[in-house]
C-alpha cells in the first residue's frame, strides 16, 4: 500500500523544505480567502439592505471592513448570520490556528526540518488545516446564497460588476431585487 507521502521521501532535503514551504503558503492563503469570504459577507448584508446603494457608499464600506481583522470579521458575522454554536465554535479555532501559524507556526516547529518523520506529521498539519479552512469557507459561501439568490446576485452580476470595475464605471446600473 502506498503512502500518501512516498512522494515527498524520494526529495532531497532542499526540496522537502520547498514542499513544506509551499504547502504552508497554501494553507495561509486559504486564511486569506476565508477572510475575505467574511468580508464579502457582510457586504453583502449591507447590499441587502440598501438595494440602491451608491459605489461610494460601497467603497466607504468595503474599506471600513478592510481595516478590521479577521477575529472583528467574525465578530461581526456571528452578529449578522444564523451560523449554529458549533460552527461559530469551529470558526473561532480556525481563526486561533490561522494567528498561530501566521506568527508562530515555524518558531515552535524550526527543529522539525532535521527529522524526516516530524516532516511529514508537519506536512499533514498543514494539510489537514488547509482543508479544514477551505471546508469552512465553502460552508459561508452556501450560507451566504440564499440572500444572493434574492438579490438576482449570479455569475452574470460578477461578469459584469467585473468589466465596469475595469472600465471605472458606477456599478448601479445593475437591476437587484430586494424580498423579504
Amino acid at each position: 500500500m502506498e503512502n500518501k507521502f512516498d512522494y515527498f521521501l524520494e526529495f532531497d532535503d532542499s526540496e522537502k523544505a520547498k514542499e513544506i514551504y509551499a504547502r504552508f503558503g497554501l494553507c495561509v492563503y486559504t486564511f486569506q480567502v476565508l477572510e475575505h469570504q467574511l468580508m464579502n459577507m457582510l457586504l453583502i448584508k449591507a447590499k441587502s439592505e440598501k438595494i440602491d446603494m451608491s459605489s461610494k457608499e460601497y467603497d466607504d464600506i468595503f474599506y471600513s471592513y478592510s481595516d478590521k481583522t479577521m477575529g472583528k470579521l467574525i465578530e461581526k458575522v456571528v452578529q449578522l448570520y444564523d451560523i449554529p454554536d458549533i460552527k461559530r465554535q469551529e470558526l473561532w479555532n480556525i481563526h486561533q490556528k490561522r494567528n498561530y501559524y501566521v506568527h508562530h507556526y515555524f518558531k515552535d516547529h524550526s527543529a522539525h526540518f532535521f527529522s524526516e518523520k516530524k516532516q511529514i506529521k508537519m506536512l499533514e498539519e498543514i494539510i489537514t488545516t488547509t482543508e479544514e479552512t477551505m471546508s469552512f469557507d465553502t460552508f459561508l459561501e452556501n450560507l451566504t446564497q440564499p440572500i444572493m439568490d434574492k438579490m438576482n446576485i449570479n455569475q452574470e452580476y460578477f461578469d459584469y460588476w467585473y468589466k465596469q470595475m475595469i472600465h471605472g464605471e458606477d456599478i448601479n446600473s445593475l437591476k437587484f431585487t430586494k424580498t423579504k
